[in-house]
């Protein structure tokens, strides 16, 4: 089955899976709106702090349900640029999502302006993922999609949040990459250091895909001197056995493994991430205004943590307020588990070059976040690449309903976790 290099080439099956995108996401836009709505007038409601966008306390606001925690710094960004950030920390929040929003705002309302760009950006990535799918044969292409669009922690993107960007760009990347290998890559790896750290994760992980298929070419040259060693000395040591028949003709050699395109790719990389800090230097006077305001959030991200894991297993194991708290919740935890264990799905399935891009956003999720919060959040972003492995070439005479199954489970859960989302509770 072909598979078209642009977007704008959309096959029909291509046209249903955007349709099947934007019917979950007005599902699980309308649930937010009806938990935050129906909620009980002495239901408390935290972090006010949260919600002073407008200026005042509207508690009855549309926007409110999609805006909470990191949404309210987008809208600000948007709106008044980052010119507020000496009092509210938003220079920790990358540009190229709030500009979005802002350009889009000359027509539309701010958070209008921001939905509507989720849902865009959300049919953007689940086409990528459909066409990853197909170059990857899985019996069941659409239910890749559907998997992720289910995914318990996929409401973010129909909130005013930059999951749902940073997923069309970095799946986008990976099927320029991989499938197409198409120079739009570029454009994609350029874009990525704009809307989230995890874009230094994935140049390294382009540095492994590198590192990973220069070995492997080298493998494989090997592996066919061996071969035709071999082959040698059994015509040798059959020579008299053998009837007088024109000689095979050789095949030919494996390809090289050609480090050029993806040395381009990490370029621009590159080039993206010196893009963020004269952005910075130039709205904020400080080009690590953005790294050092990470330090104000309940997170405490810092990548000198990578250098040291005895932080993250001190906090996990022998932190004194125990598993249940906001802090220390077994809902991120889980997901944390899930996905270190998920580096297995890959090793089973052989998939090397999808791990190459996992493994670093885990890794680094995994111990740079000693707060052991908002995993579930983070790893949204690893969360294609499991589901393309595990459905990778495993063809089935039955119908998936496992499969399906899995996915309404999945769904539940991420409409309960929105509904908390939309009251402003802890969502992971």
């Amino acid at each position: 089955m072909a598979i078209p290099i642009s977007l704008g080439s959309l096959s029909p099956r291509e046209a249903r899976i955007i349709g099947l995108a934007f019917a979950v996401k007005t599902v699980v836009a309308a649930a937010m709106l009806l938990f935050f709505f129906l909620q009980p007038d002495s239901a408390p409601i935290d972090n006010l702090w949260n919600r002073w966008y407008t200026g005042v306390e509207n508690l009855s606001a549309w926007y409110l349900p999609f805006a909470n925690w990191d949404g309210q710094h987008y809208l600000l960004l948007a709106d008044r640029g980052y010119a507020v950030y000496r009092t509210t920390g938003s220079q920790a929040f990358y540009p190229l999502y709030p500009m979005l929003i802002g350009a889009l705002s000359v027509v539309l309302p701010p958070w209008i302006a921001a939905l509507s760009l989720n849902y865009l950006f959300t049919a953007g990535f689940c086409v990528f993922v459909y066409r990853i799918a197909l170059h990857l044969q899985c019996p069941k292409p659409h239910l890749a999609v559907l998997l992720l669009l289910t995914f318990p922690s996929a409401f973010f993107t129909s909130a005013i949040y930059s999951e749902s960007l940073f997923l069309l760009l970095q799946l986008g990347f990976l099927y320029h990459l991989l499938v197409s290998r198409s120079y739009a890559v570029l454009l994609y790896a350029f874009l990525m250091p704009l809307t989230r750290g995890t874009g230094i994760f994935i140049a390294g992980g382009l540095l492994l895909y590198i590192a990973v298929g220069y070995a492997q070419a080298l493998y494989r040259a090997q592996r066919e001197k061996w071969r035709r060693k071999a082959q040698g000395q059994s015509k040798r040591g059959r020579s008299h056995l053998r009837r007088r028949l024109p000689p095979a003709p050789p095949p030919p050699p494996p390809e090289p493994f050609d480090w050029r395109y993806p040395a381009y790719c990490f370029a621009a990389f590159f080039a993206g991430g010196v893009a963020y800090l004269l952005f910075m230097w130039a709205f904020t006077g400080d080009a690590l205004s953005g790294l050092a305001g990470q330090s104000r959030f309940v997170a405490e991200n810092s990548i000198l943590n990578l250098l040291n894991p005895y932080i993250f297993l001190d906090h996990l194991l022998t932190d004194p307020n125990g598993v249940f708290t906001v802090k220390n919740s077994v809902y991120d935890r889980s997901y944390m588990v899930l996905f270190v264990t998920g580096i297995l799905v890959f090793i089973y399935r052989r998939e090397w070059s999808l791990l190459c891009f996992y493994f670093p956003v885990v890794y680094t999720h995994t111990f740079m976040n000693v707060s052991l919060t908002s995993y579930s959040r983070y790893m949204l972003v690893a969360a294609p690449l499991l589901v393309l492995a595990g459905l990778k070439s495993r063809p089935s005479p039955r119908p998936p309903y496992a499969g399906y199954a899995l996915c309404a489970a999945c769904f539940a859960l991420q409409l309960y976790m929105a509904g908390r989302y939309s009251l402003n509770l802890w969502a992971g």
